[in-house]
């Protein structure tokens, strides 16, 4: 009784201010969830607003470019040309990625001339129509002269591409063909006995001659056969064309003049048969025509037939030499691989695929030394190692 007190009546205020905050708070999140609610919807709309501003661009600069192709391709001579250089590109690729090898220099012109006569094919054959209704109309002879000689041309192109896939290119057995001989009347002709160097390079009458439109594997070069087996191809294309030079004379039309390591280009015979044509046919040689012309058809007989290099894998000169240059590279001072040798007061440089590289170390206190490239060693005073008579084992 003596401690009691009566409860208070009427209103609580920590009731009041819980309840209030609680309120405030609420409202507070209320306010920024609307906030949010209204940026979102002010983004979207902007957002919207500028997709619909890009696609009207696009849609406008689409219609542009195709209305700006449909009005230069409507015209005769630019279509038809077109669509020509895409049957020649579609038809060389092809050639190449069948007969020779199904690389990038196959599959790059094969699917652009692809892609060229699916959009212009449909175009170029109207205008055929249109052109063959009005091709004797004297007056339109001007606007039909660009077409037709692209047809011409077109037609003489499949013409020797089906002339060589039939095999009626050049015979190993017959001189080389009036088209890959000179007709520089004050060409050059030497004959005798002639001294092999390599598979494609060798000296006659003091002249060193390279056999134009072949390249053999490098002396070095080996090659594998599909058993994995590896053989010295290089040696072996060396061999044949020794085998050639020891049966009679050589008759050799050199072209042009030589080079600046002392090279000069020339066709050779030997009894009237074609000496490069003889070792592309065999695989001893490949063939530097890529695609049309050269020995290209029979480089395509001796890679279908598996002759020589083409019984396995091989790499061309080119590839080989680029494979030696970075593995000399790696491990040649500074990173320059080219040798600079001194014998007899004699400056010569060695490149990474030349014979004897492996066993040249340059002296520096002799004075000689490595380089970088050719023209490093050119400007030094140094000169190429000529080649020398390689032998077989």
């Amino acid at each position: 009784m003596f401690f009691w007190r009566k409860k208070a009546e009427g209103f609580e205020w920590h009731a009041y201010v819980r309840t209030t905050i609680k309120l405030r708070r609420e409202q507070r999140r209320a306010k920024l969830e609307e906030i949010g609610r209204v940026a979102a919807g002010q983004a979207k709309a902007v957002g919207g607003a500028a997709v619909q501003g890009v696609s009207k661009v696009a849609d406008t600069g689409w219609r542009a470019t195709v209305s700006a192709w449909r009005s230069t391709f409507a015209r005769p001579a630019v279509a038809l040309p077109v669509a020509l250089c895409g049957l020649m590109a579609t038809v060389s690729g092809a050639y190449r990625w069948t007969t020779i090898a199904a690389d990038s220099q196959a599959a790059i012109p094969l699917a652009m001339g692809v892609l060229v006569l699916l959009l212009l094919a449909p175009i170029a054959l109207g205008h055929l129509r249109t052109t063959r209704a009005s091709l004797f109309q004297p007056a339109s002879w001007h606007e039909n002269a660009l077409p037709v000689s692209a047809s011409v041309a077109l037609a003489l192109i499949l013409g020797w591409f089906a002339w060589g896939r039939a095999g009626l290119g050049p015979s190993a057995d017959t001189a080389q063909p009036a088209w890959l001989s000179s007709s520089d009347p004050a060409s050059t002709v030497v004959e005798g006995k002639a001294t092999v160097l390599s598979g494609e390079m060798i000296r006659l009458q003091g002249r060193l001659l390279h056999l134009s439109g072949i390249e053999a594997p490098d002396p070095q070069q080996t090659c594998t056969r599909q058993s994995k087996q590896s053989w010295r191809c290089g040696e072996i294309a060396f061999a044949a064309l020794e085998r050639l030079a020891r049966a009679k004379p050589f008759k050799c039309t050199m072209q042009g003049g030589p080079d600046a390591l002392g090279r000069t280009e020339a066709n050779c015979t030997v009894e009237g048969r074609d000496v490069a044509g003889a070792l592309v046919k065999d695989g001893h040689v490949f063939s530097t025509a890529s695609y049309f012309g050269g020995y290209a058809s029979l480089e395509a007989s001796a890679r279908k037939a598996g002759q020589g290099v083409w019984s396995g894998e091989a790499d061309r000169p080119a590839d080989f030499r680029a494979k030696a240059w970075a593995a000399a590279k790696a491990t040649a001072p500074d990173g320059c691989p080219i040798k600079g040798r001194i014998s007899s007061d004699k400056k010569s440089y060695l490149m990474p695929w030349a014979p004897g590289y492996a066993s040249v170390t340059p002296k520096t206190a002799k004075g000689e030394r490595w380089f970088c490239d050719e023209a490093e060693a050119q400007n030094a005073g140094f000169k190429a190692a000529e080649p020398s008579r390689r032998t077989t084992n």
